[in-house]
Formats: C-alpha cells, structure tokens, sequence
C-alpha cells in the first residue's frame, strides 16, 4: 500500500510539472523602473545610441529596439505608451514583429505604424506594411476615439498559430492576418520612432512591454 501511495504521488508531481510547463509564462520589461536596457535574462538591441530611460519610461529618438528574445508558438504582446501632443511638428510611432532582432534586414516582417507625418501635426493614420507593402487601415470609430491623444494608449498583438490579430485601446484594427512564406514561426518584437526634423524627440514614452507566450523562447543575438 506504502508503494501505491507513492507512485500516486509520483504521477501527481509529473502531472503538475507537465501542465506548469504547458502553461502560459510571461515575459515582462517595465522601462519605468529599468536602468538600463541590459538584464540578467537579456539585453534590448538598438538601433542606435539615442535613447533614455527614466522613471517616465523610455524614449527613443527616431530610433527602434529589439527585444531580448524571438517567440513562437502563440503569444500575446502588449505595449503600454504615452504619445505627448506636439503642435508644431509630425511623427511616428510603431511596433513590429520579425524574423529577426534586425527587421530591416529580416526575412519577414510586419509592422503597424500610427503617424501623422505627412499630414497635420494630430491628425494621426494607422499604417500596415506587411512584406514590403503599406496599407491604410480604418479603424472602427474615429481615430479620436481610438487613440488616446495626448494621453495613454496599450497596443495589443496576438499570434494565434500563423494569425496575427492586433487593436488599440480594446479596439480589433482589421481582421487580422495569416503569416505566408515563413514557416520557422520565430518571431522578434520591436518598437520604434520616428520624428520630424526640429522636432523634440520625447513626444512618446513607451511604459511597459509585456509577452505571454505558451511556446519557446530564444535569445535575439
């Protein structure tokens, strides 16, 4: 009886370990508490040396940063950011995810701008380019009431399977997307700026990002 006991308890622990690791783990870099970009888990890869990090968050100054890690499986990415109101001059702001820590030089990649460059400083578009190739995309309601501006907005990507599905501030922007013609499914987050020349390059603070993820993860370099 002693022996059935313990080989009861040895199937319960094997069960429990089996379910933890199928489970939903979470990747989390607040840049509000942050000195820096490097961590013991990893180190953000920029594009360049113009940043700062204080207790606001993180600017970047016409720049972009990778994260730590490439993702598969299914995941979910959350970005919380600040966008200051600037009369006087247009930028951008965008969030991609790639096949590498490089996405200028990755074999896929897909990013979502927001950006009024182009147009009044304000009157602010939404921008997909997928493979190479830009497109508008209308929100549900009126980008007043989508976006938070000045104010604080969380932006939302969802990878389920080969689907990618993304919204602002709880709302869908498009029916979302399959991925096609990449099939190793890792998949490196990044965020960037872009500012108009003259402008101050601290209009956006990006707050926090965060991954859950139930697949793997593996460093970016």
């Amino acid at each position: 009886m002693r022996y059935l006991r313990l080989a009861a308890v040895l199937i319960l622990v094997s069960l429990v370990s089996l379910l933890s690791g199928c489970g939903e783990k979470t990747y989390l870099f607040d840049f509000t508490v942050e000195p820096d970009l490097s961590r013991a888990d990893g180190t953000w890869i920029s594009s360049h040396s113009g940043y700062e990090l204080s207790s606001e968050g993180i600017i970047l100054e016409s720049n972009w940063i990778a994260a730590p890690y490439l993702f598969n499986g299914d995941f979910t990415v959350t970005y919380d950011f600040e966008m200051k109101q600037d009369l006087l001059y247009t930028r951008m702001v965008y969030f991609v995810l790639a096949s590498q820590a490089n996405y200028l030089l990755a074999d896929w990649s897909w990013a979502l701008a927001i950006s009024d460059y182009n147009y009044e400083p304000g009157d602010f578009r939404l921008t997909q380019v997928l493979d190479g190739y830009s497109t508008n995309i209308v929100p549900p309601k009126p980008m007043d009431e989508v976006l938070n501006y000045p104010g604080a907005n969380t932006f939302v990507v969802k990878k389920t399977g080969s689907f990618i599905t993304f919204e602002l501030n709880g709302y869908a922007l498009g029916d979302g997307f399959a991925i096609e013609g990449y099939y190793l499914d890792w998949l490196c987050p990044h965020i960037g700026t872009f500012y108009e020349m003259g402008s101050d390059m601290d209009m956006d603070v990006f707050k926090v990002f965060e991954v859950k993820y139930k697949g793997d993860l593996v460093p970016s370099s």
